[in-house]
């Protein structure tokens, strides 16, 4: 059986990789899903699939979206979950301001920070192949029974707050505010380091040193407030 949350069968992808699953004979529910657009409930396991195209992705990270939704998907107990990505990362280079490393170091955050199991496909088309093969290999149950998924709390550590607060600057990601944190240790020393010093941190250059400067010493200034 394949559950596909009720939000993403609203969309034309969603509702054609409905169409191509149904048409080769898999079950498919619409429900609302609390994490997840696809849950796959087998015999041998159950998987829980995140799905994006790869330009919801840049959306996604850039609006840090994406790491409430795999904190979620982290803590989901009776299934096992999947990022699938859709379409080339050729499109992110080509249509957005992230470069190679920047690309690369959110899919790696994904895979060694989230312990995300990462899956690319190059259509909607083969989304729907890759999501029916798996429906096939863990087996599809004769009871047609829905398991609804559990959901652990959000508890997040000490740390990981701190993470998130450096990860809200533009275009530091997970690695690179582990990295800066390694160095400087707490966020009140980092807002104290010259660009200089921040360009110490491996991989951040003149460019990045200057923007995480610039935006840490900001002064914020409310709608209709002067300075």
């Amino acid at each position: 059986m394949i559950i596909v949350d009720s939000r993403e069968a609203s969309n034309k992808n969603g509702q054609y990789i409905i169409e191509q699953l149904k048409s080769r004979g898999y079950y498919v529910d619409v429900k609302p899903l609390q994490v997840g657009d696809y849950y796959l409930l087998g015999l041998s396991k159950r998987l829980l699939i995140e799905r994006s195209t790869c330009w919801d992705y840049v959306h996604k990270v850039s609006s840090r979206r994406i790491i409430d939704q795999l904190l979620l998907m982290s803590n989901v107990e009776n299934a096992q979950p999947l990022l699938l990505i859709e379409g080339s990362l050729a499109i992110i280079k080509k249509f957005s301001k992230w470069t190679d490393d920047g690309v690369a170091g959110s899919l790696i955050s994904n895979i060694l920070d989230w312990n995300m199991q990462v899956i690319f496909t190059p259509s909607r088309y083969w989304s729907a192949v890759i999501i029916g093969k798996m429906m096939k290999n863990i087996g599809t149950p004769k009871e047609k029974k829905i398991y609804p998924l559990r959901v652990k709390p959000k508890l997040r550590t000490d740390d990981e707050r701190v993470r998130c607060v450096i990860e809200g600057v533009e275009d530091v990601g997970a690695v690179l505010a582990d990295a800066l944190l390694k160095k400087f240790k707490t966020v009140e020393r980092l807002c104290g380091a010259s660009v200089e010093e921040l360009m110490e941190v491996p991989k951040v250059g003149e460019k990045t040193a200057q923007k995480i400067y610039y935006i840490l010493h900001h002064p914020y200034k409310s709608k209709g407030e002067a300075l």
